[in-house]
């Protein structure tokens, strides 16, 4: 992840390379006097023409950008008290070259001040405006050479090098500009021929982004009579008269490998066919990555970039999830030791930001970003966003309770289809998800306060210290709720899976007393059995009959029929265990079922109207009313293709089709899979559905696509079969083997890897009878 600091050169330029080596070898005398030399002008030639200049003859080849920079200030006639300004996003090496020209001739250094983070040009031309206005004239006068970056290094930005350039010379009536291009070529459109005027000496390294070997660069000057390479060769005669040409005195600089110079024109052709060939071009596909790359990290870690979007190119800086530079430093030795990635992490001297900068090219994919994100699950769970499931705010598809509890189903349902006389492992497995669905940090958001989902509640419980359990108390009573308990009421988003993964222990285990002495826990005070839990969770059903058909909330206010699928599963699971149909449970499976399939069905849910701006719906969200004062209401009953996909998956675990017509759970099921399937939102295997990016944000097209597969597999008749290849396709392409191959999981562009792995694994295995 970090292609920018040293480059690497591509197979075809390589070989390319090693043939002029093999020239070079085999007739010294005649090479050196003479085909390397046409070589040389061949390889200017292409380097100008790529650079938009309308000619080569001020621009020459040489090792690297600090080679072309050094030649450049130790050519230029300074006098002591004569002054060298740039920025101080300049890289180390612009700097200690000018420490040096301080020391030998007592000129002076005038570094410009940047401060994090970049906001707009101006976060560049207003401390130069700044520095300059605070110079006498005396000292404008004195200012001879101004270097600015056209990408900087570290942190990394495009600068607005016209305007820098143009404020200078303005300014300062007798400075020359130089611009360190070390990061340009390759990275952003380089057009010198139009940049030549406005500045007078250009460096550029072609190893970095060109694909070209190491030991390749150039330097343009509008003027190259007075610079001298850093190197004076046999062939460079200095006389009062001029002496050797500027072109000659840097086509040798004595006897050296100089087959990297040659192969820029390679390198150049090269990505040209790389171009064609991809249909694109590099700059806009780093770019492109990049972006999202960002938006990514940003999202993951719950920091921020160092500057708008605009200001980068192939490298993005994005502030790392901790403060603490010495532990940053020690995670960058963990991932590469540990998984083989590199990644930089820096800290600003300015302001103290610990950031990493990465580097964006054509051999990386999405996957190659979420994978590196994922190697810093080293990150103490203080610094780690809820997208890892690290922090006590368990809010989206990552938290812990789903990872474990979808694990649980995939890993049932592959042993119910794959191996049913070998049940020892999947209840070993099984009872270890159970056993971790009971640490504290996975049902502790309940009653964490000042944290609420979803986001219309948020506002209330961080202005008054409230959590999702105490707005339930505060609406239901304490006698009602029993704080902190997280199964006694609502939260059927964690106490339904609970319930669930419960089942699925008892129904792999050996015999009853292993289920036992796995399925008793706490809570608050109180003892719970899987008997009991059902017990609890079947009389909150029986006590919201009446309103919603027995549902159970999740957050505060809010049923959503995804989340009371787990609960019916894990009733009839039981009771099939026990051999008998318990009464209750019928009825509260009735009841449930009843309200689902006839009021709680989106009006014209079967037939999609194309007028309809967030596209359809099948089940929608209900809310519970009166609220308190403070909570407003949001624009409910509403849901999206998420929330379809998921209940439309678990409905065979659960439904008898019992109801007849167009509300017949069977019909719901199969029509249901048909919409999603024809939605108009598919796009390459993910189903972008506006709605669910209105209702809770991009993360739920993940959803809804890992969710189709199950649809599918879970009805059973293959109509959908087209649809699901594509989506496993897609998680596939973004999908990570583990640095030993013992491991692979499909990837997600927002941190959903185990729950697109679970539901995919899922789909591959279960059927409508195993559902």
């Amino acid at each position: 992840m970090n292609h920018g600091s040293l480059g690497t050169v591509s197979r075809e330029v390589l070989k390319a390379q090693r043939s002029y080596v093999d020239q070079q070898e085999a007739r010294p005398d005649v090479w050196y006097r003479d085909t390397y030399l046409k070589l040389l002008s061949t390889a200017r030639l292409h380097l100008s023409n790529y650079l938009s200049l309308p000619s080569p003859s001020n621009l020459v080849l040489l090792d690297n950008a600090s080679t072309g920079v050094n030649a450049v200030l130790r050519s230029l006639p300074l006098s002591p008290g004569d002054i060298i300004l740039y920025l101080s996003t300049a890289y180390s090496m612009v700097k200690h070259v000018s420490s040096y020209l301080s020391k030998t001739l007592s000129v002076r250094v005038v570094a410009v001040p940047i401060t994090l983070p970049i906001v707009s040009d101006d976060s560049f031309t207003a401390p130069l405006l700044g520095t300059l206005g605070s110079l006498s004239p005396v000292d404008l006068a004195r200012v001879k050479v101004a270097a600015f970056s056209h990408v900087s290094s570290t942190p990394s930005f495009v600068e607005p090098i016209v305007r820098l350039s143009n404020i200078v010379k303005s300014a300062c009536p007798r400075a020359e500009v130089m611009i360190d291009g070390a990061h340009s070529l390759g990275q952003i459109e380089l057009d010198l021929g139009a940049l030549g005027e406005h500045v007078d000496y250009y460096v550029g390294n072609c190893h970095k982004w060109m694909y070209a070997p190491k030991g390749s660069a150039f330097l343009w000057c509008r003027d190259g009579g007075g610079v001298q390479p850093t190197v004076i060769s046999s062939h460079n005669r200095i006389t009062e008269g001029g002496g050797t040409g500027y072109e000659e005195r840097f086509g040798y600089m004595g006897t050296k490998d100089v087959t990297a110079y040659l192969a820029v024109k390679d390198a150049i052709e090269f990505r040209g066919r790389l171009e064609e060939d991809c249909g694109g071009t590099c700059i806009d596909y780093c770019r492109g990555l990049g972006r999202w790359g960002g938006d990514y990290l940003v999202g993951l870690w719950g920091t921020r970039r160092l500057s708008p979007k605009e200001f980068e190119a192939n490298l993005i800086n994005v502030v790392l999830p901790t403060g603490d530079f010495e532990e940053a430093k020690v995670m960058h030795g963990r991932m590469l030791e540990e998984e083989g990635v590199y990644m930089l992490v820096l800290r600003d001297e300015g302001s103290g930001i610990v950031y990493t900068r990465l580097s964006m090219q054509v051999y990386l994919e999405r996957k190659d970003i979420v994978q590196t994100a994922a190697t810093t699950g080293h990150w103490p769970p203080s610094y780690t966003t809820n997208n890892t499931g690290n922090l006590p705010t368990q809010r989206g598809m990552p938290s812990y309770r789903y990872s474990l509890a979808f694990t649980a189903y995939a890993s049932a349902s592959r042993a119910l289809s794959h191996t049913p006389s070998y049940t020892g492992p999947t209840f070993d497995l099984l009872s270890s998800v159970f056993s971790l669905m009971l640490d504290e940090d996975v049902w502790s958001y309940w009653s964490q306060p000042g944290d609420c989902a979803p986001f219309f509640l948020s506002p209330y419980c961080e202005g008054h210290g409230a959590s999702m359990c105490g707005l339930d108390e505060l609406w239901h009573g304490e006698d009602a709720t029993r704080c902190p308990d997280p199964v006694y009421f609502g939260n059927i988003m964690y106490s339904g899976h609970l319930a669930h993964v419960g089942a699925l222990v008892r129904l792999f285990a050996p015999d009853p007393v292993a289920a036992d002495e796995v399925l008793e826990f706490d809570f608050g005070g109180a003892t719970y059995t899987l008997s009991s839990l059902l017990e609890r969770l079947t009389a909150q059903a029986v006590g919201s009959r009446d309103a919603f058909g027995g549902g159970i909330t999740c957050e505060p206010g809010n049923v959503y029929p995804s989340c009371q699928s787990h609960l019916q599963a894990a009733l009839r699971l039981w009771d099939a265990l026990d051999g008998a149909v318990d009464d209750e449970h019928d009825e509260v499976r009735r009841n449930w079922q009843e309200y689902l399939f006839k009021d709680n069905l989106a009006a014209g849910w079967d037939t999609p109207s194309a007028s309809t701006p967030l596209g359809e719906r099948l089940f929608e969200i209900a809310q519970m009313t009166p609220r308190h004062p403070h909570v407003p209401n949001f624009d409910v009953p509403i849901s999206c293709a998420a929330h379809d996909a998921w209940t439309l998956a678990y409905l065979p675990a659960w439904y008898e089709d019992d109801i007849e017509g167009v509300s017949a759970p069977s019909y719901v099921n199969a029509r249901g899979r048909d919409l999603l399937r024809d939605h108009a939102g598919w796009e390459d295997g993910q189903l972008r559905d506006l709605r669910c990016k209105a209702l809770a944000g991009e993360e739920d097209w993940d959803i809804a696509s890992a969710m189709f597969p199950l649809v599918e597999s879970s009805i059973g008749d293959d109509l959908g079969l087209e649809r699901r290849n594509e989506v496993i396709s897609r998680f596939e392409r973004l999908g990570i083997e583990t640095k030993d191959k013992g491991m692979y999981h499909y990837g997600s562009e927002y941190g959903l890897e185990v729950f697109v792995t679970s539901q995919l694994a899922m789909s591959m295995s279960v059927t409508n009878t195993t559902m």
